[in-house]
Parts: structure tokens; sequence; C-alpha cells
């Protein structure tokens, strides 16, 4: 049953920092973090701060949109779920329908952002992480990106994802991830993703199908295990795939 204290919505520039909290709580304890943020532990505010970044990097891209779940019982509301995701075309003329008008606001506000982010970098030079692993992780991503141009030139791309420790297996995951599929179902478009072990059994319970493992993963506690998946809505027009 629907927690009636999580609400849902659009993530908005003021968000970031809270958005960080919640990524970077989800994500202490994983392969993953262990490869690439070795020493978060030693410097959490790079961590957090680097998260944050990231986030008003997403939100200041016009193809992008995040979708977050708040609990309303505390104040401030924090953010505990986050789905970041990317509509992405091979075709230019393409871009005005899938981009996002800004105001001139939400123009100052972007700058403000980047900005910030920009100074905190200089302040707090991601010393959590270890840049070795980063750029060989960096690589295979690079695959994968090419992977899914290639076979899904029109497709939403999920670029992040997750929960906060406290409010996982509540159901917040699948509505916010549900958002974005009825979306994708209006559209006829695919949602595609790159899951970890644990994010692989969520995404199948959603519909989504595996479509390869990773080729080549760097991280030996993953290996058979996650992969590239991509949820196919009975709607989705085959003119689109361009295969």
């Amino acid at each position: 049953m629907p927690n009636p204290n999580i609400t849902y919505r659009k993530a908005e520039l003021t968000d970031g920092y809270s958005m960080a909290l919640c990524a970077t709580s989800a994500w202490q304890s994983t392969a993953l973090s262990n490869f690439l943020w070795p020493h978060r532990h030693l410097y959490p505010r790079d961590f957090i701060l680097a998260s944050a970044r990231r986030y008003w990097s997403l939100m200041s891209a016009p193809n992008t949109v995040i979708y977050i779940g708040l609990d309303t019982s505390k104040s401030p509301s924090p953010v505990v779920g986050i789905g970041a995701f990317s509509r992405e075309t091979a075709h230019p003329e393409l871009l005005s329908l899938v981009q996002r008008p800004k105001n001139l606001k939400q123009m100052v506000i972007s700058w403000y952002y980047t900005i910030v982010g920009k100074i905190t970098q200089w302040l707090w030079p991601d010393r959590h992480m270890d840049r070795k692993a980063f750029e060989s992780f960096a690589g295979d991503d690079a695959i994968y990106q090419q992977f899914w141009k290639d076979t899904y030139p029109e497709r939403w791309h999920c670029r992040s994802f997750s929960v906060h420790p406290d409010y996982q297996k509540k159901g917040i995951g699948s509505t916010v991830m549900r958002i974005v599929m009825d979306t994708a179902k209006a559209e006829g478009l695919p949602i595609v993703l790159e899951a970890s072990t644990d994010g692989e059994y969520l995404y199948r319970k959603l519909g989504f199908r595996l479509v390869k493992r990773f080729d080549a993963p760097v991280i030996k506690e993953e290996k058979d295990q996650g992969g590239l998946m991509v949820y196919e809505p009975e709607t989705m027009d085959p003119a689109y795939l361009m295969k």
C-alpha cells in the first residue's frame, strides 16, 4: 500500500544537495562504490558534493528530467528516491521536441549552481575517488553508451537511480520508474539502463529484460551479474528503432 507521507514530483536545482545525501547513502556499500570511490569514508564531504554536482549537471541538460520521492512527514522533507532520465535522439531535427524550454529565472538558477559546482570542486577536489579506476570504468561505459545509441537511437535512458537505504523495499523505486514508464508508453519508446546486481531484480519485476551482461566487468564482485536492460512498451513503434 502506498505510503501517504511520500510525495513525488520533478526535481529542482535546489534539491541537488538533498538528492546527493540520498544517493550517497544508497551507494555506501556497493561493489561499484568500493571500486570507484574507495576513500569516500575518509572524505565524505567530497563524496556528497561530487554527487550534488552530478545532479546539478543533469538538471541543467535540457533533455533530462529527474523525478524524486520526498518524505513529507519530516521537515524539511528529505529526498528518499531518485530517478534521472534523459530523452536521447539521433535526429537533430527532433532536438527542439525533446528539450525542455527554460525561462530567464531557470537560466539564472542554472548558472548559479554551475558556479557553485565549480567552486566546490576547487575547494574539495574529489579526494574520495580512484582516478585510474574511474578512467577504466568510463572506458567501458563509453562502449555501453555506443551500444544503446546503435541499437535504440530513440530512447529514454535512465542515467541515475537510487533509493535511500531506510526507504528501500517500500515501492518508492517502482513508483519513480513507473512515472517514466508511462511516458515511454505514451511516446512508444524504450527505456534503457545499466543495472547493478540488486537493480536487475527490481527492473525485471517492472518488465525490463536483460539485453546483455557487462562484457568487461571492472568489478570482480559484479561478474556475471547485472548488465544492460531495456523496457520495451507494447506501444513501441518499430520505426523508432532504426537498427
